[in-house]
C-alpha cells in the first residue's frame, strides 16, 4: 500500500521511524520505510540509523556521493514497492496517534496530499528565533504553501513529474514540484495532518539557505515563464512589480546588508526585515546579470 520514503542527510531518525513503524504495523496494510542516506558526514548519527535495519519492513540504502534532496527523493521512488509513497524529511517528529491512518485513508484516491507541518510552541534559543518564527507565523497552518516535508502522493504520479534535479542545492525545489503538479492538473489537497518541524537551523544557516533558494529561483525562473506560473511565486511577483526599482533597491539592499543582519541574527527578528533581504538579494543578483549581459 505505502512506501514510506525518508531522504536522510546527518540526522537521527531512530525516534520517527520506530514511531511511524509502530503506527503501521498495529493496521493491516502493507507498508514499507525506506531510508537513503545522502552521503552523511557524522557517523555516529549514521551508525545510530543503521539500526533500524533489524526492524522488519524498514530498508536502509546510500548515495555514494551526495547528491541533493531533489536527486534523493527520486532515487527512493525508484526503490518503492508500493503504489503510494509518503515522503518525509528526516528532521519531523509524529505528534498525532493517527497520523498514519489518516494517509491510509486517502490511498483509495488519485490524489497528491500534502499534510503540513508544526512548530514547537516554546520560544527556543536566540540562534533559533529567526527560523522558528518564520516557521510559526508563515508555514504553519493547512494550505499556505507546497511543502514536500511531509506528503503522499501516487507513484505513476510522482514517476511523471519527479523533481528537477537541476536543483542540487536548497531551495524552491518544493514549490516547483508543487506547480507542476498543478499546472498537470493534478487533484492537490491540503489536509489536516501535520508533524512537528525539530529541525530548525541557526540564524546563519538560515540566510545562507535563503541565499541559495534566491540563486536557485533565478534558475528556475524561465521554467516557470514557460508555463506561466511565474506570479505563483510570492518573491518573484513582487519583484516584477517593482523591477523598475530593482537598481536602487539592490543599492539600498548593499548598504543596509550589515544592519539588516544584525537584526536578523538577533533576538528579536523582523519578518519584514527577512522580506526586504530577500528582495534585496533577489534585486542585487538580478542587476549584476543584467551588467554582465551588457559587457
Amino acid at each position: 500500500m505505502i512506501s514510506v520514503c525518508i531522504p536522510v542527510y546527518n540526522t537521527d531518525v531512530n525516534l520517527l521511524v520506530r514511531t511511524l513503524y509502530q503506527q503501521a504495523s498495529a493496521g493491516s496494510d502493507p507498508f514499507e520505510i525506506i531510508l537513503l542516506d545522502d552521503d552523511s558526514t557524522d557517523i555516529e548519527t549514521k551508525q545510530e540509523n543503521e539500526k533500524l535495519a533489524g526492524i522488519p519492513n524498514v530498508r536502509i540504502f546510500e548515495n555514494e556521493q551526495n547528491k541533493g534532496l531533489s536527486a534523493t527523493r527520486n532515487k527512493l521512488a525508484e526503490l518503492a514497492r508500493y503504489p503510494y509513497l509518503l515522503f518525509i524529511d528526516s528532521d519531523a517528529k509524529i505528534v498525532r496517534e493517527d497520523y498514519w491512518q489518516t494517509y491510509i485513508s486517502f490511498c483509495t484516491s488519485n490524489s497528491v496530499c500534502f499534510g503540513g507541518c508544526v512548530y514547537s510552541n516554546s520560544l527556543p534559543q536566540t540562534e533559533f528565533i529567526l527560523r522558528w518564527k518564520f516557521g510559526k507565523q508563515r508555514e504553519e497552518g493547512v494550505g499556505k504553501y507546497f511543502s514536500c516535508f511531509n506528503f503522499l502522493i501516487p507513484k505513476d504520479i510522482f514517476c511523471k513529474y519527479p523533481f528537477s534535479e537541476k536543483l542540487n542545492s536548497y531551495g524552491y525545489e518544493d514549490s516547483l514540484f508543487g506547480i507542476t503538479l498543478q499546472h498537470n492538473n493534478a487533484d492537490i489537497k491540503f489536509i489536516d495532518n501535520p508533524l512537528l518541524h525539530t529541525g530548525l537551523d541557526i540564524s546563519y544557516t538560515y540566510l545562507e539557505k535563503v541565499e541559495s533558494s534566491i540563486r536557485n529561483l533565478i534558475t528556475i525562473e524561465p521554467l516557470l515563464k514557460e508555463i506561466k506560473k511565474e506570479k505563483r511565486i510570492r518573491l518573484l511577483k513582487l519583484y516584477y512589480s517593482i523591477q523598475y526599482l530593482s537598481y536602487p533597491i539592490a543599492l539600498l539592499f548593499r548598504l543596509l546588508k550589515k544592519v539588516l543582519l544584525l537584526n536578523l541574527r538577533g533576538n528579536n527578528p523582523s519578518l519584514k526585515i527577512l522580506d526586504f533581504y530577500k528582495l534585496g538579494y533577489l534585486c542585487n543578483l538580478k542587476t549584476k546579470k543584467e551588467l554582465l549581459n551588457q559587457c
